[in-house]
């Protein structure tokens, strides 16, 4: 499996942890807070150069430390 199959769950995971993380530091998690740790957490440089942006979306998501 590979694509949108195995990103999706992927994704919900981490935002889970986000979720937890935000909770943990005393911050009311909302979507939009979480959105935005996700996007800001993302990495971009861990493909091929050659890799075009929409093979990629928006990079490799990372969960929280």
């Amino acid at each position: 499996m590979s694509g949108t199959s195995m990103a999706c769950p992927h994704v919900a995971g981490v935002a889970a942890l986000w979720w937890e993380e935000r909770r943990q530091a005393g911050v009311a998690p909302d979507v939009k807070n979480v959105a935005a740790e996700l996007l800001s957490s993302t990495r971009r440089r861990v493909f091929d150069e050659t890799t075009i942006e929409i093979d990629i979306g928006q990079g490799l998501v990372t969960a929280p430390q």
